[in-house]
């Protein structure tokens, strides 16, 4: 899975290099998504939000905006974005199998 980032007032889309509350982020799949598969976005080491992923077909992508969560009674810090798969055995929280950042946050 890759990601492309456009922030409001910045020059165009492009790789992720930070983000702020009005930052879109671009899902692209690098690969067929299995159900249950989900962003968490992590805000200087606390889970601020998880978000479900639509079932992507291998090149697809879907386009969300920053989870309102994240900015949340903060003024930023670092924001890492982690690839979650549901799996059974790993309880109701599923199992992070990859993660994209660190990137500065400004809310």
């Amino acid at each position: 899975m890759s990601f492309i980032c456009l922030t409001p007032g910045e020059v165009g889309e492009g790789p992720c290099a930070d983000f702020s509350r009005d930052t879109f982020l671009t899902v692209r799949a690098d690969e067929d998504l299995p159900v249950g598969t989900s962003l968490r976005f992590v805000l200087s080491g606390e889970t601020r939000a998880d978000v479900e992923l639509a079932q992507l077909r291998r090149g697809r992508s879907m386009r969300m905006t920053l989870p309102s969560q994240v900015c949340s009674h903060s003024g930023g810090g670092t924001l890492e974005i982690r690839i979650v798969r549901a799996v059974p055995a790993a309880g109701p929280s599923g199992m992070e199998v990859g993660e994209d950042g660190p990137y500065n946050l400004r809310c």
